[in-house]
């Protein structure tokens, strides 16, 4: 079918003036899989695309870029594209369940210089049904076709029974991509603070830079963050950190390794920490694996901090079940640490009604 990619121009032709709209989407499909570099192909596919409710525009020219001359993506975006500007403003509800949304204690003893003491039944943790809300505002303040600048926005918030688990996260952010080099780039900065039980847990400030495009066997892409933490009720904690991430993808999943080095204000809370995620190409699961090594000693506890964190999450669209767009979410987390008092685990199920 590839030998003649004429013979696609003129089916969709014939397709058009038929009003036949599953064959003109198949055949939009096999042009761009035999011949991704003609624009004309990418014109009907956007003029078709575009009128369903799922379709992500900033993907659709991504993609498109990727297969086009510069010459050819920027009159494709000059044509398509419908605003130079935008401001995408999201509200979700989620019910949720926890089995641990206090983040109470899993062990029933700690050892304090070598005796171990019981834990309280009011340390421990909580489980039960509450209400996860998310919003985020998306404004794109500045666009061309090789350039935009982005203002994120974002909060969510958790109610449970006990006041224990209740949390406020927000995060807001200002990001600069530039596309029109070989190798496009990102640079973001963003401002996260999260409340905890009523009272402030942390609040942090990252720059981070992202370098995109790369086509070789071991990475996509690669990003650097430079991050500085404040925690209200333990100055201790303050310091600063960066992070390292690589990206590879295969046909079906995304690999990244990451490397952290975190420089506290007290060396017992300063760590070096390596790991790993991994996704399918559909974010539909995420396996995501860190082991942090402490740097000092905790006298009280006899030891040096390691942990183990394990997250597993996973999304399960329902709409070909029961006929209705609703998608589950089921996560899990777990610290495995060799000091007591940081083990914790939580199985979070939730149900976003799309």
């Amino acid at each position: 079918m590839c030998d003649d990619e004429q013979i696609f121009v003129w089916s969709l032709i014939a397709a058009n003036a038929l009003k036949d709209f599953e064959s003109i989407n198949f055949l939009i499909k096999q042009a761009l899989t035999c011949a991704p570099d003609r624009k004309i192909f990418w014109e009907e596919a956007y003029d078709l695309w575009s009128k369903e409710i799922s379709f992500n525009e900033d993907n659709f020219f991504a993609t498109a870029q990727q297969n086009l001359s510069q010459q050819q993506y920027k009159d494709l975006w000059l044509l398509k594209k419908k605003s130079h500007t935008s401001n995408n403003f999201f509200f979700n509800f989620k019910p949720l369940f926890s089995s641990n949304y206090n983040n109470g204690l899993v062990v029933n003893y700690i050892d304090i210089f070598d005796i171990p003491f019981k834990t309280s039944d009011d340390s421990k943790k909580l489980k039960g049904f509450g209400g996860k809300i998310n919003l985020l505002n998306n404004l794109r303040v500045y666009e061309t076709p090789f350039k935009s600048l982005d203002v994120n926005l974002g909060l969510t918030i958790e109610e449970f029974p006990s006041f224990r688990g209740d949390s406020l996260f927000m995060q807001n952010g200002i990001s600069f991509k530039d596309t029109f080099f070989l190798h496009p780039y990102l640079i973001s900065y963003s401002y996260q603070k999260r409340d905890f039980a009523k009272k402030p847990q942390f609040s942090s400030e990252r720059l981070s830079f992202q370098s995109l495009g790369y086509k070789n066997k071991l990475f996509q892409s690669f990003s650097t963050s430079f991050k500085k933490n404040k925690y209200p009720s333990s100055p201790f904690q303050n310091g600063n950190g960066v992070e390292l991430s690589v990206q590879s993808s295969a046909d079906k999943f995304i690999f990244s390794p990451m490397f952290e080095r975190y420089n506290a204000k007290q060396n017992t809370f300063s760590f070096s920490g390596k790991g790993f995620l991994i996704s399918d190409n559909k974010k539909i699961f995420n396996i995501y694996f860190k082991s942090n090594k402490y740097r000092d000693r905790f006298v009280v506890f006899g030891k040096t901090r390691r942990d183990k964190v394990y997250i597993f999450s996973i999304k399960l669209p329902l709409n070909k079940l029961i006929k209705k767009n609703i998608l589950v979410n089921i996560d899990y987390i777990k610290n495995d640490s060799n000091i007591g008092i940081y083990e914790n685990n939580e199985i979070k199920f939730s149900i976003n009604l799309l």
